[in-house]
Parts: C-alpha cells; structure tokens; sequence
C-alpha cells in the first residue's frame, strides 16, 4: 500500500485543483468562440463616416448611396443631396476660386435607418435653370445654405459633381402695371339770369329785386338771419 506524507497531500490537492481549473478554461473558450464569431457577423457600422458607405452616380442628377456589406446603420444617418449655383464666371476646372460663392438652389433629404440591414436610398437633386452652373454635393447633416471661402462643407462631404451651364439664361422683364387717373368732374354751378333791364323805381323794381334775390337764395339767407 502506498502511503503519502502530510505534504505529498497537500501537493496531490493542489495538481487536481489546477487540472480541473484548466480544463473548465478551455471548455468555456471553446464554447464561447462560436457565440463570439456571430456576434461580430450581426455588429452594426457607424454610417456616419464615408468609409462605410457604397455610393453611385446614376447621372448628374440622381445618386445611390448604401452600406458597405449591407450592414446595419449603428444609429440614423441624415445626409443632404444639395444643389448650389456657382458664379457665371465658374472656369468650368472643377471646385476652385472661380467656383465660389455659391448659393443653395434646393436640398433632397437622404435617410439611412438605424439596425435596418440591406439599406440602399436614391436621392435625386432639384436643379435649377439649365443655363446655370451647378455643383451636386452629397453631405452628412446639417444643411449647407452658402458655399465660400470661410462656410465651406469640409469632412462632412460624401461626393460632389459639377455641371455647366447650357445656353444663355433669358431675364425676362415684367410689364410695367398700368396706372389708370381717375376723371374727376368739375361741377357746374347753375348761372341764374338777370333780366336785360331792371326799374329804376317804384314797387316794379322791388318786386324785380325780391325776385332776383329769391332766384339767387340770398334773399332766403336774409330772412334767415333776421329771424
């Protein structure tokens, strides 16, 4: 019969306390790494940085933009597709100092949904008069309203495209309104005839009088104020 010391026990505990510590080790790695491999297949993406996303022109008017592998947006993705006006001086090379300032003509908001895999979004720009130059940007959010030396898009820019003008742009001229004077009548005032001759005296060129007197409303004025 083998018989072990105090110490060669102790000892003898230790190696099977060790073993059976390893051996749960291993099996938990071994369970977990399956789990651990679909976990990083489901991982969403940040969709907010243009390394992420796929985009395709479609025109100079219309792009289409998704992810890459067609994951799943970690949180909303808000982007604009604006068209600016550049200057009628534009050298037609591209974004340069002849390309500024440019005004915003019209924004088409573009969306990618947060947790949605397989997302793929057109965006078509609103142009405007075809004689104008234009350049397409497609940007991350906020809106941009003005394009100068100092307001410029930056890092937020996904793609851009620039298109020139064709023809001449015709200003048309409204009429001037018609401003129409309105007539304003004189009124007549009634001339009241005297007779061609009055009496010098007498009862005849009272009554003359009187009359002439009625006829004009002084003598009724008259007999007003006496009253």
């Amino acid at each position: 019969m083998l018989t072990l010391t105090y110490s060669e026990v102790n000892m003898f505990k230790k190696i099977t306390l060790l073993a059976t510590f390893a051996a749960i080790v291993i099996t938990g790695a071994l369970v977990a790494s399956p789990t651990t491999n679909a976990t990083n297949t489901a991982t969403c993406i940040d969709a907010s940085k243009t390394k992420n996303l796929v985009y395709k022109w479609t025109g100079y008017e219309k792009v289409e933009i998704s992810t890459k592998d067609g994951k799943a947006p970690c949180s909303d993705t808000n982007m604009y597709f604006s068209a600016f006006v550049m200057p009628d001086t534009w050298d037609k090379n591209g974004f340069n100092e002849t390309a500024i300032p440019q005004k915003l003509h019209r924004s088409v908001t573009v969306k990618l949904e947060a947790r949605k895999a397989n997302q793929k979004v057109t965006a078509k720009a609103q142009m405007p008069a075809a004689c104008k130059n234009v350049q397409i940007d497609l940007y991350f959010a906020p809106e941009q309203k003005v394009i100068t030396k100092t307001e410029q898009i930056g890092g937020r820019l996904i793609t851009a495209k620039h298109k020139a003008g064709t023809g001449e742009c015709v200003v048309v001229t409204p009429p001037k309104p018609v401003v129409v004077t309105p007539v304003v009548e004189t009124p007549v005032e009634a001339v009241t005839e005297l007779p061609a001759e009055l009496p010098q005296t007498g009862a005849s060129f009272m009554t003359t009088l009187i009359a002439v007197l009625t006829a004009s409303g002084v003598y009724a004025a008259v007999l007003r104020l006496r009253k």
